[in-house]
């Protein structure tokens, strides 16, 4: 998921989140967010996990399906909430 996209997510939508967990980013919102920025998500690589309720991105790294609960992968991979970042 490229920055800018992320910083419009966290800027735009209140509530939102931006998780790095191992190499993916995971991005959950309070309310189904608009066709624009859904649209966006998917030409840059992103799918909705219907579920874990996030939309999740790999960038890049192919890994195999998991039938961990979310709490479990963040522990495994450890997990990082992305902030926005100022450029």
């Amino acid at each position: 998921m490229t920055k800018q996209l992320k910083n419009k997510i966290l800027s735009k939508y209140r509530g939102s989140q931006v998780l790095k967990v191992g190499t993916w980013d995971w991005v959950s919102f309070l309310k189904k967010p608009a066709k624009e920025i859904r649209e966006k998500m998917k030409e840059e690589g992103g799918f909705y996990n219907r579920k874990r309720q996030i939309w999740q991105f790999n960038n890049g790294y192919l890994s195999k399906h998991s039938n961990k609960d979310n709490e479990e992968v963040k522990s495994k991979y450890g997990a990082e909430k992305q902030v926005l970042s100022i450029s």
